[in-house]
């Protein structure tokens, strides 16, 4: 038994050496010097060369990131009874000491307009029970030609910067992310029949309360 712990240890190791190796030797290519390996390669990241995916990045964020902005910000919260967990990609103080909530996505085309509302809006939300006082919502899709963007203001109400998506309302989210919620705990309660295939699984919005996988 202490054997093969061992071996499985020592192949955990291995496996995560080697999946560091590959991320920085990945990252080296992406943000090396014209003429050098990535170049030769023709390397492509996301359908835009590094250089394309670069600049639509920075031209989009100077002048916005300073020392007060968050990345990463995780966002649990409790609503109606229930515990939600969020993670923001990027959360920005503005010169009125407002923030905007800056989410970045990859696809070619727009993003579902109930799925970028229920997204935004919980963001949203958990800002605010979090102290924060929300002023913009954005959704920076960096393979179109601009960012999606929302103004939010004292009542709740969300509408757009960009004059072509329709506004809602924060309580409008709450309203949806609560029935999704009783719907999975009815589930829960009551039971569902589980996939046999693995691959249904990946996405599926039950996974963490599916007999399944409390094996």
């Amino acid at each position: 038994m202490v054997k093969i712990i061992k071996v499985k240890a020592i192949v955990s190791i291995l496996l995560f050496i080697t999946f560091l190796v590959t991320l920085f030797s990945g990252i080296g290519l992406m943000i090396s010097p014209r003429g050098k390996v990535a170049n030769m390669t023709n390397w492509i990241f996301l359908g835009l060369d590094k250089w394309q995916l670069l600049k639509v990045f920075w031209e989009r964020n100077k002048g916005k990131i300073n020392d007060k902005s968050k990345t990463e910000l995780k966002l649990p919260v409790e609503i109606d009874g229930f515990k939600f967990f969020g993670l923001a990609d990027r959360v920005d103080t503005l010169e009125d000491g407002t923030v905007e909530i800056i989410d970045y996505k990859t696809n070619k085309k727009p993003i579902d307009k109930d799925k970028r509302e229920i997204q935004l809006g919980f963001y949203a939300l958990a800002l605010q029970k979090l102290g924060y006082k929300v002023s913009k919502l954005t959704l920076d899709m960096l393979k179109l030609e601009k960012p999606v963007e929302f103004g939010l203001d004292s009542e709740g109400e969300v509408t757009s910067l960009n004059g072509r998506e329709k506004g809602f309302t924060l309580q409008e989210v709450k309203e949806k992310i609560i029935e999704l919620a009783k719907a999975i705990a009815n589930d829960y309660e009551q039971g569902f029949e589980c996939a046999d295939d693995d691959g249904a699984c990946r996405f599926c919005g039950y996974k963490f309360y599916c007999p399944k996988w409390d094996e």
